[in-house]
């Protein structure tokens, strides 16, 4: 299984609106379990030791192929005006994926 972060950092002030689209995207793109199915999601943000500003948008997957495929339905025209409304409030820059695998299936536990 892989962690897959997607993290970015938003202007002082704007966390609100960024977690209200969030939240609507999140929500279109995981009613139907079509962009990544089976998985689990959560969005993380700044809170001690880390800025208020900074959000972590969260999916654990199956395999890296599981995660490709999610990323290459949300590349679609469908969620294309979300992309464009988010854009506006990345701070330039900050936006990057970090992927964990699971350390219990590294050492073959699992």
């Amino acid at each position: 299984m892989f962690v897959c972060q997607w993290h970015i950092d938003v202007p002082f002030g704007k966390q609100k609106e960024v977690l209200d689209l969030m939240s609507k995207w999140n929500a279109e793109m995981y009613k139907d379990q079509k962009t990544f199915p089976g998985a689990n999601h959560r969005t993380l943000v700044g809170h001690i030791g880390e800025s208020a500003s900074h959000i972590i948008d969260e999916v654990v997957v199956g395999s890296m192929a599981d995660w490709e495929a999610g990323m290459n339905v949300i590349n679609t025209g469908k969620f294309k005006g979300f992309a464009e409304d988010m854009a506006k409030y990345i701070v330039p820059g900050s936006q990057h994926w970090v992927v964990y695998r699971l350390a219990d299936e590294v050492d073959g536990k699992k």
